[in-house]
């Protein structure tokens, strides 16, 4: 029965995109501190199925850094409609209660989790130039950095 309730959605693993609601968005989504990986799709759409397959295999690898939701456009249609989602499959990504990137459209499993994590090394070098600004040492290398250039003071 367990294989049944994880075809169908009903039964997640951590990590797995979780099921969220209109009516429990904003609890759920909209307040967590840590960036939100939000997952539109129709259950009938072929592309939907294979993106969500996709995020099932990726999202265990950031459970500590940030949280993967999934909303089914035709149950729930409000949240797609507030935050201008209309295609599938999509994904918005929230930080702080604010959108910060899109993906649309089906991605290979490769470019989705470089994409993921440039959307996570991007906030961890969000917070340490807030640091900087409130006068905290930031730290000096930034984990899971592929190589992207950001300028520094005096290294010219």
């Amino acid at each position: 029965m367990g294989f049944i309730k994880r075809l169908l959605g009903l039964e997640t693993r951590p990590g797995e995109p979780k099921p969220v609601h209109d009516r429990s968005f904003d609890e759920e989504v909209m307040r967590d501190d840590l960036p939100s990986f939000v997952y539109f799709y129709h259950l009938w759409c072929s592309s939907c199925q294979v993106m969500g397959g996709l995020l099932n295999e990726i999202g265990p690898l950031f459970t500590s850094r940030a949280r993967f939701f999934k909303i089914n456009i035709n149950k729930d249609p409000s949240v797609p409609q507030r935050l201008g989602v209309t295609g599938v499959p999509t994904i918005v990504v929230l930080k702080n209660g604010r959108e910060t990137d899109r993906l649309v459209g089906l991605t290979p499993l490769n470019p989705l989790r470089e994409w993921v994590e440039r959307q996570l090394d991007t906030d961890l070098l969000e917070r340490q130039l807030d640091n900087d600004r409130t006068g905290r040492q930031p730290d000096t290398d930034l984990p899971g950095s592929h190589g992207t250039s950001t300028p520094e003071a005096g290294n010219d």
